[in-house]
């Protein structure tokens, strides 16, 4: 008896625990014959907003979300061009960067941008966290597009629940879901 109320009591415990403290999970899927050797340069492209954020507030929260992938892919020693320069040749060419790879003269932007690869994703979750009313959370997808073929070589996904007693900043779990897909990118 005394040994089934400490399994009852445990079981308990973790069960509040898990309301209270939020967790994380991430995947991410490598294309077997991708080359990375050859990715030295990237352009690292406008994310997807999410889609529970409106437009006015968005455009910061990816462009955020941007930035700090770039960061995690300067550590890992990748070169990283600048969004306004990937902006600026995108607008000069007339091309739409919602529309990449699809869309595009894909070797064209290649060679103007003189990068290997093309980083870009989505923001598929994005909700403040409300006392008592909802949980909130962080969801994010980055892919990584070979610049010679097109082909999609790296795609990696995260998600993290905003709940009572963690940091209630989606920029810290946004942080922490890139940092770990970053770190799961093959190095060079």
């Amino acid at each position: 008896m005394f040994k089934s109320k400490t399994v009852t009591r445990s079981t308990y415990l973790v069960i509040c625990l898990g309301f209270f403290v939020g967790c994380m999970s991430t995947d991410h899927y490598v294309k077997q014959d991708a080359k990375f050797s050859r990715f030295k340069r990237a352009a690292v492209l406008p994310f997807a907003p999410p889609p529970e954020v409106p437009k006015e507030q968005a455009s910061g929260i990816c462009e955020g979300v941007a930035d700090i992938v770039a960061t995690q892919l300067l550590k890992k020693g990748w070169d990283v061009v600048e969004r306004a320069r990937v902006q600026a040749i995108f607008e000069e060419r007339n091309l739409e960067i919602s529309e990449f790879p699809v869309g595009t003269n894909l070797d064209k932007v290649r060679q103007l941008l003189a990068v290997d690869c093309f980083v870009t994703g989505s923001i598929t979750e994005w909700r403040e966290f409300i006392a008592f009313r909802n949980d909130g959370g962080v969801g994010i997808t980055i892919k990584i597009y070979d610049g010679y073929t097109g082909q999609l070589v790296w795609s990696g996904s995260g998600t993290s629940t905003l709940t009572l007693l963690d940091d209630k900043r989606q920029s810290y779990h946004a942080q922490r879901i890139i940092k770990d897909l970053c770190n799961n990118i093959p190095a060079g």
